[in-house]
């Protein structure tokens, strides 16, 4: 039995158990910047002196230990061949990992300039780095709308948050969570969903409230294909409730819609009931369309698995426009990068965690993809990025102007 097989009592598969890889502490975030308030004066109507109100206090996280020498820098693995546009870094945990001890946080303070990660825009936790690279790129979509985010300090040490302006005009303020920003072929729209107290989407002329969320923002925003919005929406029986999790006395098994417009293109009915809804991920990208599940993704509509004899696909990203997620096939683990499958010769990749064993989730920042695997005791931490560009052109139904999923090969 796997280590893998043994974390899954209790949660979601496809994690390393938490005595495989020990979570990065998380800091404690306050609810609002009202938790931070210093004495504030409040004025009476009578004769009575004005009243101070207590002082409170919060306490800041300490300046993080940095644990030298964490990782080591592997050779490149000549069992590990990826196709041109791709770039792999390869990390060995040097010490055994510790509950609560070690995670990104504490391999990214470890290695610093030695990281891809260190050349982007800095926050205080890399969580925070990645929120402010998504917002610098949804700054260049928005330019030429006259739009722009600007991030906002909630403390010292503290995650931030980000307002909306349209000109000089502040029209959002304070957003805790974006979304990418999706631009039409044409130019003249985009669709930005973000969390200001509500879910909303910005569009172009309009911000409205989203009725179709399904998990969180990240997993279930509306983007364009070509000149046409593409969302999609959750069902239960018979009866469709878009904006309802999942409840365990729902009889029927639940059904993910893929619409384009207001037409429905494609649906899969969940034969299992999952954990949580079931769905991770809702992609555009040139002609193309894409939808993970647990444990499955779908293409154009074509689920991957059925089509390539996968028993498992997952952790679909987007690096620099290209599509890649990992398979298992056959007892092996591999990556499609671009639509060309390779060899990984690693197991257990983190994915899919639930509780403390989702801090080992891969993590994508901008171009970047973090994760951890192993082939041994202790694992593996990666950097996966898009490097030089191909000298030949894909024939995938991955990166390609029109579906072929026959080029698709190993």
């Amino acid at each position: 039995m796997t280590l893998l097989t043994l974390f899954l009592v209790g949660c979601t598969s496809g994690s390393l158990p938490t005595s495989a890889l020990a979570p990065s502490a998380a800091p404690t975030r306050p609810a609002s910047s009202a938790s931070m308030v210093t004495a504030t004066a409040v004025r009476s109507n009578s004769a009575t002196p004005a009243k101070t109100q207590p002082t409170q206090t919060y306490v800041f996280p300490p300046t993080p230990t940095v644990i030298p020498n964490l990782v080591e820098r592997q050779p490149a693995d000549p069992n590990l061949q990826l196709p041109n546009g791709f770039a792999l870094e390869i990390y060995r945990i040097t010490r055994p990992p510790i509950p609560e001890e070690i995670g990104y946080e504490e391999i990214l303070r470890s290695m610093g300039d030695q990281s891809r990660v260190h050349a982007l825009t800095q926050g205080y936790y890399y969580w925070d780095t990645a929120n402010l690279t998504l917002m610098e790129r949804n700054n260049a979509a928005l330019a030429s709308f006259g739009y722009r985010i600007a991030s906002k300090a909630t403390g010292e040490n503290q995650s931030r948050w980000f307002e909306l302006y349209q000109g000089d005009k502040k029209i959002l303020d304070p957003i805790t969570q974006l979304g990418q920003v999706s631009v039409n072929h044409s130019g003249t729209d985009f669709l930005m969903l973000v969390d200001a107290g509500g879910i909303q989407l910005v569009r172009k002329s309009s911000i409205a409230p989203w009725e179709h969320m399904v998990g969180e923002i990240r997993n279930s925003r509306p983007q364009f294909l070509g000149d046409d919005l593409m969302h999609i929406e959750l069902s239960y029986g018979a009866t469709p409730t878009p904006t309802k999790m999942m409840e365990t006395d729902q009889p029927a098994p639940p059904m993910v819609q893929v619409y384009r417009g207001s037409r429905s293109i494609y649906q899969t009915i969940f034969q299992d009931r999952p954990a949580a809804n079931g769905i991770i991920g809702f992609w555009t990208y040139g002609e193309h369309w894409a939808l993970e599940t647990i444990d499955s993704i779908v293409i154009d509509g074509q689920k991957v698995n059925a089509l390539y004899g996968y028993s498992k696909s997952y952790e679909f990203h987007l690096l620099g426009g290209k599509p890649l997620f990992f398979y298992e096939r056959a007892g092996q683990t591999g990556l499609n990068l671009d639509g060309k499958e390779t060899a990984f010769p690693y197991e257990d990749i983190s994915h899919y965690g639930c509780c403390s064993a989702g801090a080992f989730n891969p993590v994508q920042i901008g171009d970047l993809l973090l994760f951890f695997a192993r082939n041994d005791n202790p694992p593996y931490y990666f950097e996966l990025t898009t490097g030089a560009p191909s000298t030949t052109p894909s024939a995938s139904p991955l990166a390609g102007s029109e579906p072929n999923f026959k080029a698709l090969q190993p």
